[in-house]
């Protein structure tokens, strides 16, 4: 059988078709196909210099001046699908367990504290996971609260007491001291100030001792920095001045019923008086501590009766508050009263003291 022209030409032609379509597809690239699936577009450039064709995604060189001026295309995704993406120039490595940086694919709004560490041993960078998640216990350290600031306690009330229970009266030359309690003890503030209203009386200092100075009543105050006030009395007397209104008391009493007036110009006497009233503060009786009379102690002063005094008395006292009030009690006392009017007494000696509670001690001696 002959074989024709044309079926000798029909190969020659397919041949030329799938030449020219796939000479196409080289130089305009495979177009899209709509469907299930996706196919991106594929540019075939020339090679300038070499004259094969490369297939590229992007320049080179416009990617480059594009991370060092910052400028990314997709600002809005930081994600890149591979193991890394390129944000600002700063690369962040995915997580191991396939969650991106800074993203939490099953809960979007809690972001993980990744940071990128250096190890210095090696050029690599590692990731350190410090989010909720893998974090233990150990890892945090409990800091408190801080207590809120106290609510100050305002001092509300003072009490004051001096060192001696039973009177506030001292002899001048005392030395005393005062105590002072703020209250509510659990106060902010428990600071206070002594003063004194007339220091020519009583001296005070701010650690509570205080001196008797002259004879008279003081106030002290005790004041507290939110003006909480509290006072004490201190009486100070003078035995001087007590012993010589004892003695124009008991000439006043004298005169009434025509007696002469006492004297007081023998100083042993007085010495004589002094004496007898520290005595009684340790024995109050007529009998000296020792058990001598005490008429014993003038002569133990140094003195000397030499048929001089032949007349001797004596009157004690002990508690009262002033002269007026002994030598009242002392006339309501038929003994004592006797002795002080008594016609053959020409010289008087008086003398008061005070023990350590207070308490007072008088003493009257008579001569004639």
């Amino acid at each position: 059988m002959k074989t024709t022209l044309i079926e000798y030409k029909i190969p020659v032609i397919i041949a030329a078709i799938f030449i020219c379509i796939g000479t196409i597809f080289i130089l305009f690239g495979i177009p899209e196909i709509d469907g299930d699936s996706e196919a991106s577009s594929v540019d075939a450039v020339p090679d300038s210099y070499t004259g094969e064709k490369s297939v590229l995604n992007i320049d080179v060189e416009d990617e480059q001046m594009r991370e060092e001026n910052g400028d990314m295309k997709d600002s809005e995704s930081m994600i890149d699908p591979d193991d890394s993406v390129v944000t600002d120039g700063v690369k962040n490595l995915k997580l191991n367990d396939g969650k991106q940086s800074g993203i939490d694919s099953e809960n979007p709004e809690q972001p993980h504290d990744n940071t990128l560490t250096s190890d210095p041993n090696s050029n690599t960078e590692q990731m350190q996971n410090t989010s909720p998640e893998s974090a233990s216990d150990s890892d945090f350290e409990y800091v408190p609260n801080p207590a809120p600031a106290p609510l100050p306690v305002p001092v509300s009330n003072i009490s004051m007491s001096i060192d001696r229970t039973t009177t506030s009266r001292y002899k001048v030359g005392d030395t005393g001291s005062v105590a002072v309690v703020v209250f509510p003890s659990n106060a902010t503030d428990k600071g206070y100030q002594l003063t004194v209203n007339d220091p020519s009386i009583l001296t005070v200092s701010q650690n509570g001792q205080f001196t008797a100075v002259a004879y008279g009543t003081a106030v002290i105050t005790a004041t507290s920095a939110n003006g909480v006030r509290r006072d004490v009395a201190v009486t100070v007397l003078d035995m001087d001045t007590l012993a010589q209104e004892v003695i124009r008391l008991t000439n006043e009493e004298r005169s009434k019923k025509g007696a002469s007036s006492l004297s007081v110009d023998n100083s042993l006497l007085s010495a004589t008086a002094v004496t007898r009233a520290r005595e009684i503060i340790t024995s109050f009786s007529h009998m000296r501590p020792d058990g001598r009379k005490q008429s014993t102690v003038y002569e133990d002063l140094g003195g000397s009766y030499n048929g001089r005094y032949m007349e001797t008395g004596e009157n004690i006292a002990a508690g009262h508050i002033s002269s007026t009030a002994v030598v009242t009690a002392w006339m309501n006392s038929i003994e004592n009263k006797a002795n002080i009017l008594n016609t053959q007494y020409t010289h008087i000696g008086v003398s008061v003291d005070m023990d350590s509670s207070g308490k007072l001690y008088w003493v009257q001696i008579f001569y004639g």
